[in-house]
């Protein structure tokens, strides 16, 4: 037992401590500096001595280093909304604020094909002239702007950068393996598909016979989509979009094997395949790039093909088999879509996986019993609550035919898709590099890709987000159909569906007429009206193309950046920040104090228009009384002799240079 004292063990632990007296002080003493900092004390209660104290306790700003200026909040909220910014310019609009909201709510109502209110559209319809002349004046400031600003504009996308050369590596590195180092020499240049545009131009060619044969092979497992509950939101994406896009790629594994699958089950299709058609195994990825292939520079160049001839056929039938397109070099608005877009995936694959969990788990809990509760520990419960991606993942395959007017036999086409974890339709992506002047048209890739999504799905309608590079907000939720992608292509790029599908039928054609045997086709920039079919070959000249070195090279964004196309901005899309701001599209700000009434001298209220013949004649015998009454008035009598006297002189007129003449 140990003799000492208590007091004395206290002092022995609390060694040049300070007494308790230190801290026992009150809140009159003006030394407790300590006491006051500890708790918070209204200054009412303090004296003039510990008010002059309180400055050794006070707030130092913080400046940023770039701009000089005070940083005022140092947290970030990214619970809350996202304002969304609008454009600066030298010039205001020349229509007032109401004008504008006319405007934004008919390009509203267009949007959502809902009706359109019959005042707004009498407003609208009178400043048509004055929407078409400046909207010219605000597409040449936004591609002055753009081409002056490249790097700020494209400055959000260099975090996507790093993560498609994360995708490429691993790819091109399983494409070493899969394919041996093979030199290709050109065999033959074969007619672009744009350039059957004169010469087909009135064939065309349509799609017939879609069947879906997806089974169990070509999925992962049971594929459910999202519940309609569920409301996408992609704000997430600007902190873990490194996370989500992982988790994605960790699929590509997977997309390889039902690849694999949907190989074997072509294969499988070609012992009943009819006499008549000509079988094509064809990705969705590999048929665009037969339609866009030198369209923009971020897209694949090279397609590895192989023909040969059927087991089966007496007669010598071919069948071609195109594997997916190498991946492309250069970097632009197609591939940072695409890494936006597996990241998105991974985003709602995880909610869904997490959603379904949940939803397990209280069926069981509460068919067991309600208050049972069970001690997990801490690895259990990770592993629970980790969703499971690859059992969000599946394919789709498709066969359809390609039957051109008047022509024999049909193509039969087998198709693969990938399947999305949505319950409403198939679904795309699209980025908005200029977000602050609207949303941009969409490319001719993109249009063809949703337009044989839903034509071949059969759906009639898909939706399409439009998401903010710079923090992933959604801007605007497009709805797509047939009709619509038909019409964008049509008037954007001068683009006829059966004139394209009977390009590609004449293409295939040339393509089953070559020898059998494998097929590298390349698109070259130096002959753009072209397309190379190269062939295996053991010369090495200055035109030959390695396989590996091709797979080897990294990808850049330099030729993007140098040599891109301007995407203009849509007229008919209304965006979330003409919403906020009550900003018509393709339109300067508008001013408060301008009055297009007193620039112009015109009245653009509504007209009016007799609701029936009764109301019309009315109104038209009142204009008759108006005008008899005002005969009599000296101003009618006044103006009429004018008028009567400027008849006579332009009759004299008239008659003196006659008389020139003659």
């Amino acid at each position: 037992m140990n003799n000492f004292p208590y007091d004395r063990r206290m002092n022995t632990i609390f060694r040049n401590q300070p007494s308790y007296t230190y801290f026992n002080k009150s809140c009159a003493d003006p030394q407790d500096i300590l006491f006051r900092s500890l708790n918070e004390i209204d200054e009412y209660y303090l004296q003039p001595e510990q008010l002059a104290n309180q400055r050794a306790f006070e707030k130092f700003t913080v400046s940023d280093p770039r701009t000089k200026q005070t940083v005022n909040d140092i947290f970030f909220n990214h619970s809350g909304n996202i304002t969304t910014k609008i454009f600066r310019s030298p010039k205001w609009s020349c229509l007032n604020i109401s004008q504008h909201s006319v405007g934004v709510r008919i390009v509203k109502a267009r949007q959502e094909e809902a009706e359109l209110d019959e005042s707004d559209f009498y407003i609208w319809h009178n400043m048509e002239k004055l929407r078409q002349k400046e909207s010219q004046e605000f597409h040449k400031f936004v591609y002055e702007f753009s081409q002056a600003n490249k790097e700020i504009l494209y400055e959000p996308t260099k975090k996507l950068t790093d993560l498609y050369n994360l995708w490429y590596v691993q790819k091109t590195e399983r494409l070493l393996q899969k394919y041996p180092d093979t030199c290709y020499n050109t065999h033959l240049g074969l007619p672009h598909l744009k350039m059957c545009k004169e010469a087909l131009k009135d064939q065309w060619a349509e799609i017939t016979k879609v069947e879906c044969l997806n089974s169990a092979s070509l999925e992962s497992s049971s594929h459910k989509g999202l519940a309609d509950s569920i409301k996408l939101d992609f704000k997430p994406l600007d902190r873990n979009i490194e996370k989500y896009f992982k988790d994605r790629l960790c699929t590509e594994k997977l997309k390889e094997e039902l690849e694999n699958k949907a190989r074997q089950k072509f294969l499988h299709a070609l012992e009943y395949c009819e006499a008549n058609t000509q079988p094509y195994y064809m990705p969705l990825e590999s048929l665009l790039f037969l339609l866009t292939a030198g369209d923009y520079v971020d897209i694949p160049l090279e397609m590895l093909i192989e023909i040969k001839e059927t087991g089966t056929s007496q007669s010598g039938q071919k069948y071609i088999f195109m594997d997916s397109p190498l991946p492309p070099r250069q970097m632009g608005w197609h591939t940072y879509q695409q890494v936006v877009e597996l990241a998105a995936l991974g985003y709602m694959s995880s909610i869904q996986a997490y959603s379904q969990n949940e939803d397990m788990k209280e069926i069981s809990a509460c068919a067991k019993d309600p208050l049972h509760y069970k001690v997990q520990t801490i690895e259990e419960y990770m592993q629970s609550y980790k969703p499971d991606i690859d059992t969000n993942f599946s394919q789709t395959l498709f066969k359809w035919q390609l039957k051109a007017r008047d022509k024999e036999p049909s193509k039969e086409i087998y198709t693969v898709f990938d399947s999305f974890p949505c319950s409403n339709g198939p679904l795309t992506f699209k980025l908005e590099h200029k977000p602050k002047f609207g949303c941009e048209l969409m490319t001719k890739y993109e249009l063809l890709r949703d337009w044989f999504n839903l034509k071949l799905r059969g759906k009639p309608k898909s939706n399409c987000y439009r998401l903010n590079t710079s923090n992933f907000q959604t801007m605007l939720k497009e709805s797509q159909s047939l009709s619509k992608l038909e019409l964008q292509l049509s008037t954007t790029y001068h683009i006829v569906m059966p004139h394209l599908l009977s390009n590609l039928y004449e293409f295939l054609n040339l393509l089953t007429s070559m020898p059998c045997g494998p097929y590298m086709l390349r698109y070259n920039p130096k002959f753009k009206d072209k397309m190379m079919l190269c062939k295996p070959s053991q010369e090495v000249t200055q035109n030959t193309v390695h396989l590996h070195e091709l797979l080897k090279s990294q990808p850049s964004e330099l030729l993007f950046m140098s040599q891109q196309s301007y995407l203009p901005i849509a007229d008919n899309l209304c965006s979330l920040m003409h919403l906020e701001h009550q900003t018509l599209p393709c339109t300067f700000r508008p001013s408060r104090k301008f009055n297009l009434q007193q620039s112009t001298g015109k009245n653009l209220q509504k007209p009016y228009v007799p609701l029936n013949d009764k109301e019309w004649i009315l109104e038209k015998c009142k204009k008759q009384q108006v005008l008899a009454a005002n005969k009599n008035t000296p101003q009618y009598r006044a103006q009429k002799k004018k008028a009567q006297r400027a008849r006579r002189a332009q009759a004299r007129r008239i008659q003196q240079t006659s008389k020139e003449t003659t």
